[in-house]
């Protein structure tokens, strides 16, 4: 017969055993020293100064004093002194101080880890509720990758629930953003957690950007909002949007228009009224249009400025070097036409001027015999005035009579009194208009 049971190693009582209770006892000693086996604290080398009967330690590395030679062994104190006893692999102890739990793995004594899968809830330094399984209080939470990168995931479990991320004050939801209600990606911000604004929403077909902090259409001015295009006509792959009057001085500034036969207001006295409009804003009742014709190409500006000039100027044409050659064209007292207008005809060569003067000049052979009719390459809007001068050396004298807008009776003298034809050159300045 065995002198102690195989896993504690209890003294066993023999038979016919002198003094059976002091093996008894030994064996109650050694069962009350491992059974709810609660430790005072995390192993230590040395033994306390001053331990007290029943008080049980895990002896660590190095023991020393009464514990040398004992290391990771248990040690029990009783009225005869240290009692030591030997751990199996697997043993558990629970540290009164802490209420961690240590597990012996055969080696040494390790931290034994509470089972953390499936739990009904985790607070950290918090208290999780049965809505917030997780609870945490903390100046800040980290997440970090764990290889190339990191993934935080927000699922549902259909189309129509909600995935987001809730900021609060004073737990006061105040910006929400994610997918709720759909799959379209939005962002809502509240001043008091009651109402709500949708600030954006990306949809989740198209990519494009909706919400309150995006322009409403093209034409949206809303102080602060995102501009989209095509913003004020900017970008606009199609037709621009029509300006139903060119006159309104109320149009956001920087806005690109298209303007039609059935524009009312104004128009630039072009051939056409089919152009683009861009509007200028020096300040809020002052500002500037700029328009193009699609016709010709040409460029108008006007002005509107309502504390000095509560009206709009007339339209200016600007010059450029296709129309800075041309016809000349006059409407309403402002020239509609090219700078410069330059031809020939029979009767001559002739400038016309956007100012409206035209100068007409020919070289003509005179008569003895009477005046010669010079009729103007281009006709005048009154009778211009004309002047000459002989074309050879000597003293030459050149008259015009009879001047009218289209033609002028030219005379040639010579100084001596005798009357003899010559050549003489011959310029008319009036106006064309």
């Amino acid at each position: 017969m065995s002198d102690t049971s195989p896993v504690l190693g209890l003294p066993l009582i023999q038979p016919a055993q002198a003094q059976k209770h002091v093996t008894h006892n030994e064996a109650l000693s050694l069962l009350e020293a491992v059974t709810q086996l609660s430790i005072e604290h995390a192993p230590q080398s040395a033994p306390p100064v001053s331990p007290q009967r029943g008080q049980r330690f895990i002896v660590g590395a190095g023991g020393s004093g009464a514990w040398a030679g004992r290391d990771r062994q248990i040690a029990v104190f009783d009225d005869a002194g240290w009692i030591f006893v030997v751990p199996q692999a697997g043993w558990r102890a629970g540290l009164a101080d802490s209420g961690e739990t240590l597990r012996y793995d055969g080696a040494e004594w390790v931290a034994l880890l509470p089972e953390l899968q499936n739990l009904q809830g985790l607070g950290i330094a918090a208290t999780s509720d049965a809505v917030n399984r997780l609870a945490v209080a903390s100046e800040a939470t980290l997440f970090n990758h764990a290889g190339a990168g990191h993934q935080i995931k927000v699922n549902k479990a259909a189309v129509d629930d909600t995935a987001s991320l809730l900021f609060q004050t004073g737990f006061s939801g105040r910006v929400e953003m994610g997918t709720a209600g759909g799959d379209d990606w939005a962002v809502k911000v509240s001043a008091d957690g009651q109402n709500w604004t949708e600030a954006l929403r990306i949809d989740a077909q198209t990519g494009r950007v909706l919400g309150a902090a995006v322009q409403s259409s093209g034409q949206d001015a809303t102080s602060g909002r995102l501009m989209a295009v095509p913003a004020f006509g900017i970008g606009e792959a199609g037709d621009q949007a029509p300006l139903d009057d060119i006159d309104r001085p109320d149009v956001a500034a920087g806005s690109l228009w298209r303007t039609t036969d059935a524009t009312l207001g104004t128009m630039p006295p072009a051939q056409t009224a089919f152009g683009n409009l861009m509007v200028l804003r020096h300040a809020s009742d002052a500002l500037s249009q700029i328009w193009t014709s699609v016709l010709e190409g040409d460029l108008w500006i006007r002005r509107y400025r309502a504390a000095s000039e509560p009206q709009w100027s007339a339209w200016l044409r600007y010059l450029n070097t296709a129309n800075m050659v041309g016809p000349v064209a006059m409407s309403a007292g402002a020239p509609a036409g090219a700078a410069i207008e330059r031809g020939s005809t029979a009767g001559g060569e002739f400038v016309c001027l956007a100012d409206g003067t035209q100068i007409c000049w020919q070289a003509i052979a005179t008569l003895d015999t009477g005046p010669v009719n010079w009729v103007f390459p281009r006709a005048f809007a009154a009778p211009p005035v004309v002047a000459g001068m002989g074309r050879t050396s000597g003293p030459r004298v050149v008259t015009a009579s009879d001047v009218t807008a289209t033609e002028a009776g030219i005379n040639g003298y010579i100084l001596t009194g005798a009357r003899a034809p010559f050549w003489a050159m011959l310029q008319a300045v009036g106006r064309w208009v």
